[in-house]
């Protein structure tokens, strides 16, 4: 147990450098542990049992960007460093390095939404047209067997 009001700061500038990792590289699975345990307890985030849960949860980086931002506003932040009872409490080290973490994380996915958006989207188109030539193949070949197992599947 830490002690109250003097809480030891979380290292903001890794957990930006992660969150820029996973963003650059398209890959939750780049996320790790520290982070993990710094988002998870951010508003609007739940654990999913472990680090491995969460990474299967958001393997669609659209949806962990959408929930990052919503979770690291300017609001957000300004609260986490200038609240006088969480400073208090926690201590003002502690406080300001975790808006500082939150202020780094918005800044890192506004710079790779747009990418991270046309990077699964065409993910997405690839998918879309792979299950086309299925259907296709799964027609042409006029199984009713085979077409019951592949809706089956949908």
């Amino acid at each position: 147990m830490q002690e109250a009001g003097n809480w030891k700061p979380v290292n903001s500038k890794a957990i930006i450098s992660n969150i820029g990792q996973i963003f650059k590289t398209n890959d939750i699975t780049e996320l790790n542990k520290p982070t993990y345990e710094f988002v998870m307890n951010l508003s609007g985030f739940i654990a999913h049992y472990n680090l491995y849960g969460f990474q299967e949860n958001y393997s669609d980086l659209r949806s962990f960007a959408d929930d990052l931002l919503s979770a690291c506003t300017e609001e957000t932040a300004d609260r986490e460093a200038n609240d006088s009872d969480f400073n208090r409490w926690y201590g003002h080290a502690y406080c300001q390095s975790k808006a500082d973490a939150i202020n780094g994380i918005r800044e890192v996915v506004t710079k790779f939404n747009s990418g991270v958006t046309t990077s699964f989207e065409n993910k997405d188109a690839e998918k879309l047209q792979n299950l086309i030539s299925l259907a296709t193949e799964v027609q042409r070949r006029n199984d009713p067997n085979l077409t019951r197992k592949f809706l089956a599947k949908l």
